[in-house]
């Protein structure tokens, strides 16, 4: 666990709470026991022991590296490489409408501009010629 963690959030103890690694986390919201070797994300949650970490972050367990072969992909590392695509699709959207959302406040601004501006036109009349 703790090559695969940051560490630094615990100050050196030996539990604690640190970002996970298994989604984009921007607050600590893993909970990590290295004595006990339990983790829990509460977030996404993942959870388990040290057998579980291993599974997750793609190392094989001791008996299946000994036979050579490497242990099919689990169902909750497909779906965690399903939520970390759909993340990066909705960040890719969230970045598009803020340009959107951009342009059509500073459209919404010149259109006020210029209705402000035919009002005091209006008011001062077709014969008025100075602007003061």
């Amino acid at each position: 666990m703790e090559r695969h963690l940051d560490l630094t959030p615990l100050g050196g103890r030996r539990h604690g709470v640190t970002r996970c690694i298994f989604h984009q986390d921007d607050r600590p919201s893993f909970s990590v026991d290295l004595d006990r070797g339990l983790f829990n994300c509460f977030s996404c949650g993942a959870q388990g022991g040290l057998k579980k970490f291993a599974e997750l972050v793609g190392e094989a367990p001791a008996s299946t590296r000994a036979r050579g072969g490497r242990p099919p992909e689990s169902d909750r590392q497909r779906a965690r490489r399903e939520v970390l695509a759909r993340e990066r699709r909705a960040a890719a959207k969230r970045a598009e409408w803020a340009d959107w959302s951009f342009a059509n406040n500073y459209v919404r601004r010149c259109s006020n501009a210029a209705r402000d501006a035919r009002q005091v036109a209006t008011r001062l009349g077709p014969d008025h010629t100075t602007w003061a």
